[in-house]
């Protein structure tokens, strides 16, 4: 009898010390995944190591995780562990066909993918054919309760009979994400011009410092500014105003790249290209006026160019304002043009 009672109590100590250990190997692991994700939104590259810590806990080929909801500023959908790997192709189709059964059973453990592409197909659930042996995945919600995320591996080594190790980090990967959006969608803010979706002035700044660096053989400036804005304003309200402020930045948008034009105050435009001839800057200023004129608006435009020998970016914006602020002294001088602003507004009417 005492060595029976020895023996279970060895057992008991064994399962103990194994229960032990395991929930210390959980602990870790969740730990790992969150301090990757802790800085993913500045650092979004964690968010392909902490899948990797997903993977090697699970002795998974990979593990992944698939965006379900179009989030704004996030344009990468898909993550996944492993950096030489691109399963866009392979899974782009196959995560979307999984989302019913995922909402209906909450998880998906599968150690054959023949048999859940014929469970599927029974239920009308068409899933493309793919090679993974074996799947493992789960539904992850977002704050307002809606899936946002679908969080998974395959081709899993050991056979797991729960999704429990996705569970304890799905929490982390949520809040990762939206955080990573909350801080893209402010980024954009303060770099972009809420109005015209152009560069603001912020982003101007930047981009003169470090123009400085580009390997360009010649850049072109054109200083934009826009004439009768403060009479649209008076005369017709603000709504009238923002249509030809959003005209000036679509014609200019039509001509140069929009990575290259700012809107650096309420009516003026700077448009900074590099690799421009002088002809083709004053071809594309001759353009933008009669795209401007043709729909009933008019805007006063200087323009400055130099190569890289006379290299001084300052310079040349201040060059360029300061040929729109004679462009816009004749304009303002001519009684025809003067006679033209004064009716702009019956014009838009």
């Amino acid at each position: 009898m005492v060595l029976v009672y020895v023996f279970w109590i060895l057992r008991d100590v064994h399962r103990e010390k194994v229960a032990n250990k395991k929930h210390i190997e959980n602990v870790e692991y969740m730990l790992e995944v969150e301090k990757e994700l802790f800085n993913a939104h500045l650092q979004p590259e964690n968010f392909t190591t902490a899948l990797q810590k997903v993977a090697g806990f699970l002795g998974a080929e990979a593990a992944f995780f698939w965006l379900t909801t179009g989030l704004g500023a996030v344009e990468q959908r898909l993550w996944v562990s492993r950096s030489n790997h691109t399963p866009d192709e392979k899974y782009e189709g196959i995560l979307p066909a999984l989302l019913p059964t995922l909402r209906e059973k909450g998880e998906i453990i599968s150690y054959n993918t023949g048999q859940l592409q014929q469970e599927l197909s029974a239920k009308g659930q068409s899933l493309p054919p793919f090679q993974s042996h074996n799947l493992m995945c789960i539904p992850v919600t977002g704050p307002d309760g809606s899936l946002s995320v679908i969080l998974g591996a395959y081709n899993m080594k050991a056979r797991w009979e729960t999704t429990e190790p996705l569970q304890q980090v799905a929490l982390s990967f949520s809040m990762a994400i939206n955080h990573y959006e909350a801080y893209l969608s402010l980024s954009k803010m303060s770099q972009e011009d809420a109005l015209t979706g152009l560069r603001n002035r912020n982003s101007y700044h930047a981009a003169v410092e470090n123009l400085s660096e580009k390997k360009f053989e010649s850049l072109g400036c054109i200083y934009v500014d826009a004439n009768g804005l403060h009479e649209l304003n008076n005369n017709l309200g603000h709504e009238a105003g923002d249509k030809m402020l959003k005209a000036i930045a679509q014609a200019l948008t039509r001509t140069f790249s929009q990575n290259d034009i700012y809107r650096i105050g309420g009516d003026e435009f700077v448009v900074l290209s590099g690799n421009e001839t002088q002809e083709s800057l004053e071809k594309a200023a001759v353009n933008i006026r009669q795209d401007l004129h043709n729909q009933g608006y008019e805007a006063s435009i200087g323009l400055a160019w130099c190569s890289k020998a006379d290299w001084d970016i300052l310079a040349l914006v201040n060059q360029a304002e300061t040929a729109m602020q004679e462009d816009k002294r004749q304009f303002y001088q001519s009684y025809k043009n003067e006679r033209r602003i004064r009716s702009l507004d019956n014009k838009l009417e």
